[in-house]
Protein backbone atom coordinates (compact mmCIF):
# COMPACT_ATOMS: atom_id res chain seq x y z
CA UNK A 1 0.00 0.00 0.00
CA UNK A 2 2.78 2.14 1.11
CA UNK A 3 4.65 1.90 -2.35
CA UNK A 4 1.19 2.07 -4.11
CA UNK A 5 0.76 5.42 -2.27
CA UNK A 6 4.44 6.48 -3.30
CA UNK A 7 3.67 5.85 -6.93
CA UNK A 8 0.87 7.72 -7.53
CA UNK A 9 2.50 10.55 -5.46
CA UNK A 10 5.11 10.34 -8.24
CA UNK A 11 2.63 9.87 -10.91
CA UNK A 12 0.61 13.04 -9.81
CA UNK A 13 2.97 15.51 -8.94
CA UNK A 14 4.29 16.53 -12.12
CA UNK A 15 0.55 17.04 -13.15
CA UNK A 16 -0.39 18.99 -10.46
CA UNK A 17 2.87 21.44 -10.73
CA UNK A 18 2.47 21.97 -14.40
CA UNK A 19 -1.21 23.49 -13.87
CA UNK A 20 0.44 25.46 -10.84
CA UNK A 21 2.80 26.62 -13.47
CA UNK A 22 0.63 27.39 -15.95
CA UNK A 23 -1.79 29.06 -13.67
CA UNK A 24 0.61 31.26 -11.65
CA UNK A 25 1.07 33.82 -14.80
CA UNK A 26 -2.80 34.34 -15.49
CA UNK A 27 -3.12 35.28 -11.89
CA UNK A 28 -4.13 38.64 -10.86
CA UNK A 29 -1.04 38.85 -8.25
CA UNK A 30 1.62 40.58 -10.23
CA UNK A 31 -1.13 43.63 -10.22
CA UNK A 32 -1.87 43.98 -6.66
CA UNK A 33 2.28 42.49 -5.24
CA UNK A 34 5.82 43.32 -5.83
CA UNK A 35 7.87 40.45 -5.42
CA UNK A 36 10.89 40.49 -3.60
CA UNK A 37 13.21 37.33 -3.20
CA UNK A 38 14.25 35.30 -0.26
CA UNK A 39 16.86 32.72 -1.71
CA UNK A 40 18.31 32.06 2.36
CA UNK A 41 14.97 31.38 2.80
CA UNK A 42 15.23 33.70 5.91
CA UNK A 43 12.41 33.80 8.58
CA UNK A 44 11.78 37.58 8.00
CA UNK A 45 13.09 39.32 4.69
CA UNK A 46 14.30 43.08 5.55
CA UNK A 47 14.09 45.31 1.85
CA UNK A 48 15.48 48.43 1.31
CA UNK A 49 14.77 49.52 -2.17
CA UNK A 50 17.04 52.38 -2.77
CA UNK A 51 15.88 52.07 -6.80
CA UNK A 52 12.17 52.39 -6.17
CA UNK A 53 12.24 56.38 -6.20
CA UNK A 54 15.83 57.44 -7.17
CA UNK A 55 16.67 61.08 -7.11
CA UNK A 56 19.07 62.85 -9.64
CA UNK A 57 21.28 64.93 -6.74
CA UNK A 58 24.50 67.92 -7.17
CA UNK A 59 27.33 65.95 -5.95
CA UNK A 60 28.88 68.37 -3.09
CA UNK A 61 30.98 67.02 -0.33
CA UNK A 62 30.34 63.51 0.36
CA UNK A 63 27.75 61.03 -1.17
CA UNK A 64 24.75 59.96 0.70
CA UNK A 65 23.21 57.18 0.53
CA UNK A 66 19.24 57.61 -0.95
CA UNK A 67 16.71 55.16 1.21
CA UNK A 68 13.31 54.78 -0.35
CA UNK A 69 12.02 54.01 3.18
CA UNK A 70 12.44 55.95 6.20
CA UNK A 71 13.15 52.89 8.22
CA UNK A 72 13.47 49.52 6.67
CA UNK A 73 10.39 46.67 5.81
CA UNK A 74 10.37 43.99 7.25
CA UNK A 75 7.75 40.96 5.91
CA UNK A 76 7.41 37.77 7.84
CA UNK A 77 7.61 34.74 5.89
CA UNK A 78 4.93 32.24 7.26
CA UNK A 79 3.94 28.57 6.02
CA UNK A 80 0.68 27.78 3.88
CA UNK A 81 -0.98 23.95 3.06
CA UNK A 82 -3.78 23.19 1.38
CA UNK A 83 -4.62 19.16 2.80
CA UNK A 84 -7.15 16.92 1.50
CA UNK A 85 -7.72 13.05 2.21
CA UNK A 86 -7.34 10.58 -0.42
CA UNK A 87 -9.02 6.60 0.15
CA UNK A 88 -5.76 3.93 0.45
CA UNK A 89 -8.31 1.18 -0.85
CA UNK A 90 -7.74 3.27 -3.99
CA UNK A 91 -4.60 3.28 -4.57
CA UNK A 92 -5.37 -0.29 -5.97
CA UNK A 93 -7.57 0.37 -8.29
CA UNK A 94 -6.93 2.01 -12.00
CA UNK A 95 -9.36 4.98 -11.29
CA UNK A 96 -7.38 5.55 -7.63
CA UNK A 97 -4.76 7.34 -9.58
CA UNK A 98 -7.24 9.21 -11.94
CA UNK A 99 -8.71 10.33 -7.99
CA UNK A 100 -5.92 11.26 -7.19
CA UNK A 101 -4.81 13.13 -10.49
CA UNK A 102 -8.00 15.29 -10.26
CA UNK A 103 -7.42 16.21 -6.71
CA UNK A 104 -3.92 16.77 -6.86
CA UNK A 105 -4.47 19.62 -9.73
CA UNK A 106 -7.40 21.26 -7.34
CA UNK A 107 -4.65 21.48 -5.19
CA UNK A 108 -2.56 23.31 -7.34
CA UNK A 109 -5.58 26.00 -8.40
CA UNK A 110 -6.75 26.28 -5.24
CA UNK A 111 -2.54 27.28 -4.64
CA UNK A 112 -2.75 29.92 -7.48
CA UNK A 113 -5.88 31.75 -6.14
CA UNK A 114 -4.68 31.54 -2.65
CA UNK A 115 -2.19 33.08 -3.25
CA UNK A 116 -3.83 36.02 -4.70
CA UNK A 117 -6.47 35.83 -1.69
CA UNK A 118 -3.53 36.55 0.72
CA UNK A 119 -2.01 39.53 -1.75
CA UNK A 120 -5.57 41.23 -1.47
CA UNK A 121 -6.18 40.54 2.24
CA UNK A 122 -3.56 44.18 2.47
CA UNK A 123 -6.60 46.21 1.33
CA UNK A 124 -9.35 44.70 3.19
CA UNK A 125 -7.52 44.46 6.35
CA UNK A 126 -6.29 48.26 5.41
CA UNK A 127 -2.81 46.89 7.08
CA UNK A 128 -0.29 49.29 8.62
CA UNK A 129 1.63 50.54 5.98
CA UNK A 130 6.04 51.41 6.04
CA UNK A 131 5.24 54.81 7.71
CA UNK A 132 2.88 53.38 10.65
CA UNK A 133 -0.36 54.13 9.27
CA UNK A 134 -3.08 52.28 7.71
CA UNK A 135 -2.28 51.29 4.41
CA UNK A 136 -5.34 53.63 3.20
CA UNK A 137 -4.75 56.87 5.08
CA UNK A 138 -5.06 60.58 4.31
CA UNK A 139 -1.98 61.57 6.66
CA UNK A 140 0.80 59.23 5.00
CA UNK A 141 4.49 60.15 5.12
CA UNK A 142 7.26 59.75 2.00
CA UNK A 143 10.28 58.88 2.80
CA UNK A 144 11.45 62.02 2.31
CA UNK A 145 9.26 63.34 4.94
CA UNK A 146 6.88 65.36 2.87
CA UNK A 147 3.45 64.22 3.34
CA UNK A 148 0.35 62.64 1.20
CA UNK A 149 -3.12 61.24 1.07
CA UNK A 150 -4.37 58.38 -1.08
CA UNK A 151 -8.14 58.23 0.21
CA UNK A 152 -9.80 60.53 -2.05
CA UNK A 153 -13.32 61.51 -0.75
CA UNK A 154 -15.70 61.68 -3.58
CA UNK A 155 -19.27 62.87 -4.26
CA UNK A 156 -22.47 60.70 -5.85
CA UNK A 157 -25.98 61.20 -6.42
CA UNK A 158 -26.74 58.31 -4.93
CA UNK A 159 -23.75 56.78 -2.52
CA UNK A 160 -24.26 53.12 -3.18
CA UNK A 161 -24.69 53.54 -6.74
CA UNK A 162 -22.61 55.91 -9.15
CA UNK A 163 -23.68 56.90 -12.82
CA UNK A 164 -21.27 56.05 -15.54
CA UNK A 165 -20.57 60.04 -15.56
CA UNK A 166 -20.01 59.92 -12.17
CA UNK A 167 -17.35 56.82 -12.40
CA UNK A 168 -15.63 58.71 -15.04
CA UNK A 169 -14.98 61.58 -12.89
CA UNK A 170 -14.06 59.57 -10.07
CA UNK A 171 -11.53 57.35 -12.51
CA UNK A 172 -10.07 61.21 -13.46
CA UNK A 173 -9.55 62.00 -10.11
CA UNK A 174 -7.95 58.25 -8.91
CA UNK A 175 -5.40 59.17 -11.68
CA UNK A 176 -4.74 62.76 -10.47
CA UNK A 177 -3.94 61.50 -7.04
CA UNK A 178 -2.38 58.89 -8.10
CA UNK A 179 0.16 61.02 -10.22
CA UNK A 180 0.18 63.69 -7.51
CA UNK A 181 1.44 60.72 -4.85
CA UNK A 182 4.33 59.78 -7.50
CA UNK A 183 5.86 63.00 -7.08
CA UNK A 184 8.55 62.43 -4.50
CA UNK A 185 11.11 63.58 -6.49
CA UNK A 186 9.94 63.87 -9.96
CA UNK A 187 8.16 67.05 -11.29
CA UNK A 188 6.54 65.47 -14.35
CA UNK A 189 4.44 62.24 -14.93
CA UNK A 190 3.57 61.10 -18.13
CA UNK A 191 -0.71 60.76 -17.95
CA UNK A 192 -1.00 58.72 -20.57
CA UNK A 193 1.18 55.98 -18.61
CA UNK A 194 -0.81 56.59 -15.71
CA UNK A 195 -4.28 56.03 -17.61
CA UNK A 196 -2.66 53.36 -19.80
CA UNK A 197 -2.36 50.66 -16.61
CA UNK A 198 -5.16 50.99 -13.67
CA UNK A 199 -6.79 48.33 -11.94
CA UNK A 200 -10.05 49.00 -11.00
CA UNK A 201 -11.43 47.03 -7.54
CA UNK A 202 -15.09 47.11 -7.46
CA UNK A 203 -16.99 45.41 -4.57
CA UNK A 204 -20.78 45.93 -4.98
CA UNK A 205 -23.17 45.03 -8.21
CA UNK A 206 -23.99 48.62 -8.94
CA UNK A 207 -20.25 50.32 -7.92
CA UNK A 208 -19.02 47.28 -10.61
CA UNK A 209 -21.82 48.01 -13.03
CA UNK A 210 -20.88 51.69 -13.14
CA UNK A 211 -17.32 51.25 -14.12
CA UNK A 212 -18.15 48.40 -16.68
CA UNK A 213 -19.71 50.43 -18.30
CA UNK A 214 -17.06 52.93 -18.79
CA UNK A 215 -15.00 50.19 -19.60
CA UNK A 216 -17.18 49.08 -22.40
CA UNK A 217 -19.50 51.61 -23.97
CA UNK A 218 -18.65 53.70 -26.75
CA UNK A 219 -20.01 56.75 -25.96
CA UNK A 220 -21.32 58.06 -22.94
CA UNK A 221 -23.90 60.34 -23.67
CA UNK A 222 -23.31 62.26 -26.17
CA UNK A 223 -19.37 62.12 -25.89
CA UNK A 224 -16.63 59.60 -26.78
CA UNK A 225 -15.91 57.30 -23.90
CA UNK A 226 -11.70 58.21 -23.96
CA UNK A 227 -11.48 55.07 -21.30
CA UNK A 228 -13.31 52.55 -23.29
CA UNK A 229 -10.95 49.59 -22.73
CA UNK A 230 -7.94 51.69 -20.48
CA UNK A 231 -8.31 49.89 -16.94
CA UNK A 232 -8.69 46.75 -15.99
CA UNK A 233 -12.21 45.55 -13.76
CA UNK A 234 -11.83 43.87 -10.77
CA UNK A 235 -14.73 42.41 -8.36
CA UNK A 236 -14.44 41.68 -4.87
CA UNK A 237 -17.83 39.49 -4.19
CA UNK A 238 -16.64 39.15 -0.46
CA UNK A 239 -16.01 42.92 0.83
CA UNK A 240 -15.69 43.95 4.31
CA UNK A 241 -18.38 45.62 5.70
CA UNK A 242 -18.73 49.30 5.33
CA UNK A 243 -16.51 49.24 2.45
CA UNK A 244 -19.42 47.75 -0.05
CA UNK A 245 -19.50 51.31 -1.95
CA UNK A 246 -15.83 52.50 -1.85
CA UNK A 247 -13.30 51.61 -4.91
CA UNK A 248 -9.61 50.79 -4.94
CA UNK A 249 -7.69 52.11 -7.81
CA UNK A 250 -4.15 50.90 -8.06
CA UNK A 251 -1.46 52.51 -10.39
CA UNK A 252 0.47 49.13 -11.93
CA UNK A 253 3.14 50.44 -13.74
CA UNK A 254 4.96 47.48 -15.58
CA UNK A 255 7.89 46.77 -13.28
CA UNK A 256 6.43 47.95 -10.20
CA UNK A 257 6.29 49.02 -7.57
CA UNK A 258 2.87 47.58 -6.20
CA UNK A 259 1.02 48.45 -3.06
CA UNK A 260 1.69 44.68 -1.26
CA UNK A 261 5.11 43.14 -1.24
CA UNK A 262 4.96 39.44 -1.98
CA UNK A 263 7.89 37.22 -0.34
CA UNK A 264 8.46 33.87 -2.52
CA UNK A 265 10.79 31.88 0.04
CA UNK A 266 8.80 28.08 -0.62
CA UNK A 267 7.14 27.24 -3.67
CA UNK A 268 4.72 24.07 -3.62
CA UNK A 269 7.68 21.04 -4.84
CA UNK A 270 4.60 17.83 -5.02
CA UNK A 271 1.95 16.17 -3.23
CA UNK A 272 2.51 14.46 0.16
CA UNK A 273 0.83 11.63 2.00
CA UNK A 274 0.86 10.95 5.26
CA UNK A 275 0.94 7.53 5.81
CA UNK A 276 0.79 7.59 9.90
CA UNK A 277 -2.91 8.43 9.22
CA UNK A 278 -3.58 5.24 7.08
CA UNK A 279 -4.17 2.40 10.03
CA UNK A 280 -7.10 4.26 11.61
CA UNK A 281 -9.58 4.44 8.64
CA UNK A 282 -7.42 4.12 5.71
CA UNK A 283 -8.32 7.90 4.89
CA UNK A 284 -4.43 9.18 4.31
CA UNK A 285 -4.28 13.19 4.10
CA UNK A 286 -2.36 14.51 1.71
CA UNK A 287 -1.45 18.16 -0.66
CA UNK A 288 0.96 20.75 -1.22
CA UNK A 289 2.97 23.10 1.29
CA UNK A 290 4.73 26.47 0.49
CA UNK A 291 5.80 29.56 2.57
CA UNK A 292 5.47 32.86 1.79
CA UNK A 293 5.67 36.52 3.12
CA UNK A 294 3.00 39.49 2.54
CA UNK A 295 2.87 42.81 4.05
CA UNK A 296 1.94 46.22 2.39
CA UNK A 297 4.33 48.00 -0.22
CA UNK A 298 3.73 51.30 -1.66
CA UNK A 299 0.65 53.07 -0.72
CA UNK A 300 1.75 55.85 -3.36
CA UNK A 301 0.17 53.14 -5.81
CA UNK A 302 -3.22 52.78 -4.41
CA UNK A 303 -6.16 55.21 -3.65
CA UNK A 304 -9.49 54.42 -2.14
CA UNK A 305 -12.26 56.35 -3.20
CA UNK A 306 -14.95 56.76 -0.47
CA UNK A 307 -18.67 58.16 -1.13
Amino acid sequence: MITDLKSIAVAVTPIALDIYDREDPLSLLPLLAQFADNPDKEKTVTLEWASVFPELRKWIGDRTVQKAFKDTLKVPSEPYEITLEYDSRDAERKSGLVKAEQLGIKIARAFSAGKVDLAYGVFKANSLAYDGQDFFDSDHIHPDGSGFSNVVSVTRTTAASPSVVEARNELKRAASRLMENRLVRNSLVNTAEIEANLVVIARSFDVWSAYRDLNREEMIGTEPNRFRGTFKLLRDFNPKAGDESSVDIIEALPGGPRPVVFVVTTEPKGLQFDLSKEFGNKLVPFGMDGEYGVGPGFPQTAVRLVP
